[in-house]
């Protein structure tokens, strides 16, 4: 084979081969969104256990309980989505101090 023949054909597999990377999902793509699911449920657990954690040392009569958990569940549905952001950024950082 001549040298510029091994050339380009060394050259077509180098295109090639960065092109269909391009097209086909990476397996690492599948990976990360099974993880974000798996971390999403942990998170439901652990908010689940914080709330039965609360239930069970926080005495209340019945008009107390029907005027504090609306206000709690409210609260942690703020503060999940707040820790969702903070969970975001530093999914987007964590590459950049990685390299």
């Amino acid at each position: 084979m001549k040298p510029t023949t091994l050339l380009c054909f060394s050259l077509a597999l180098v295109f090639a081969s960065d092109s269909a990377s391009a097209q086909a999902p990476r397996p690492d793509d599948n990976a990360e969104k099974i993880l974000d699911e798996e971390i999403s449920l942990m998170r439901k657990d652990l908010r689940d256990q914080k709330k039965q954690v609360v239930a069970v040392n926080l005495p209340l009569t019945g008009d107390e309980a029907a005027r504090f958990w609306p206000m709690y569940d409210a609260y942690t549905q703020e503060t999940t989505k707040v820790n969702g952001q903070h969970y975001v950024l530093v999914k987007e950082y964590a590459p950049t101090i990685a390299r």
